[in-house]
């Protein structure tokens, strides 16, 4: 979640009234970026006396970030303190420079935000804005530099870094003055179009947590992008799958599902998005709960005849296996049609099976008709058996009353077959 408007970054802390040291004139600084978890930056301070130094500054002064240098000690409130010549072994600025190896500085805001300064009179302004309406005002550091200089942006757009240098020439034997102030600026990434541009960058951040099935991981980023902007429905779309599939808890697919429900009546693509979780497999294992089938637009499954129950999600219902133990078995019904008062459908049986690696999958065909008008359906296909698992030619569709289950009940005393739950199989973790 983007965090509330923090003390300032400052480099040069004293020149915005905050702990550090003071300015000097005839003093160069330069950015050299922030370590990838965002939470420390780095910039060197050249003077004319003595060599340069390299500058370590955190975001808050609560508490040390697992990036902070080794063997370096700041006291309480302290934001900023300088590296020693020698740091875990190497030289100050070598180290840095490793510590900032891959890291990357955006010379424009990738959320779109917008950096002015505004020299009225004595004291010169930085304004970071997100439109006219909404921006952070900066007291720039008063050490003689007047002029933007330079703007280089933390990835995530959640902070700046900010580069002043005097505008008039320097004196003869003394530097030119620049400053570096480094902003945190994450409040104006909620609302507004910096809003709905880092929620976009969260959803795509989360849809590669979802491919690799990382639900947790999915939902926290989810959680960030919808409190950039609550008003994007694809965020809360994508924060209901991800519980879906998680398999822990169920408050926040409900909450997000109801924010699509409610807003679909204004909103064209909470609508769409809520059509098309009717078909979404993620919400497969809770479409048997009243409250979901509402939510989903799903007729309340006791006014339901058993083809429209079969074919509803896609038509797939799927046994479960396990790794050289049994094999998936996934039952894909068609649609089909009454001949002569008796329903006929025809449908595949897909038998998937993974051991020591490799993984086989056949199919065949299957029909699943009634045996007489108004008796129970049955599927018919070629008599199996796959890594001891049977399926006799003929068995009879049983299912439960939540339309969670489907078993299939052969004749005589083989035994029954299931638990096949509605979507397709799962093979170790993905598809087959």
């Amino acid at each position: 979640m983007p965090s509330p408007l923090r003390p300032l970054w400052v480099v040069v802390a004293a020149a915005v009234g905050v702990l550090g040291a003071p300015v000097a004139r005839s003093e160069s600084q330069t950015f050299l970026g922030w370590h990838e978890s965002g939470q420390v930056a780095y910039l060197s301070v050249v003077g004319l006396a003595g060599p340069p130094l390299v500058r370590v500054c955190r975001a808050h002064g609560d508490d040390l970030p697992a990036a902070w240098p080794p063997g370096l000690t700041v006291g309480p409130g302290v934001l900023c303190a300088e590296l020693s010549d020698q740091v875990a072994g190497a030289k100050a600025l070598d180290f840095a420079q490793h510590e900032l190896k891959g890291t990357k500085l955006l010379p424009t805001s990738p959320m779109g935000l917008k950096v002015e300064l505004s020299v009225d009179g004595v004291v010169p302004t930085l304004i970071v804005s997100d439109g006219p309406g909404k921006k952070i005002v900066l007291p720039a550091p008063d050490a003689g530099a007047s002029k933007l200089a330079l703007v280089q942006w933390r990835p995530d757009g959640g902070a700046v870094a900010i580069r002043l240098e005097q505008s008039k020439k320097a004196e003869k034997g003394a530097l030119p003055t620049s400053v570096v102030v480094v902003a945190d600026v994450s409040t104006l990434l909620v609302g507004g179009p910096a809003g709905r541009k880092a929620a976009i960058a969260k959803e795509k951040e989360a849809q590669l947590a979802l491919k690799k099935r990382d639900w947790s991981t999915a939902g926290r980023i989810l959680d960030d992008a919808i409190a950039a902007d609550p008003t994007f429905a694809p965020v809360h779309y994508a924060r209901a799958a991800a519980e879906a599939q998680g398999g822990i808890g169920r408050t926040a697919m409900i909450e997000n599902l109801s924010w699509l429900a409610q807003a679909s009546a204004s909103d064209p693509a909470a609508r769409k998005l809520l059509d098309q979780a009717k078909n979404d497999r993620a919400f497969d294992a809770w479409t048997g709960e009243p409250e979901v089938r509402e939510l989903l637009g799903l007729p309340a499954v006791a006014t339901m005849d058993v083809p429209s129950r079969l074919l509803e999600r896609a038509g797939s219902w799927t046994l479960q296996g396990a790794t050289c133990k049994s094999p998936w078995l996934t039952l894909v019904f068609q649609k089909g049609a009454a001949k002569a008062g008796v329903y006929v459908g025809k449908g595949t049986l897909e038998i998937a099976e993974s051991c020591k690696g490799k993984k086989q999958k056949t199919k065949q065909p299957i029909t699943w008709e009634q045996s007489a008008p108004g008796t129970a359906f049955d599927v018919v296909t070629k008599a199996t058996e796959a890594a001891g698992t049977k399926l006799s030619a003929r068995s009879m569709i049983v299912l439960d009353e939540t339309y969670q289950q489907l078993k299939l009940k052969p004749a005589g005393d083989v035994e029954t077959l299931g638990n096949f739950e509605p979507g397709t199989a799962y093979l170790d973790d993905s598809t087959l």
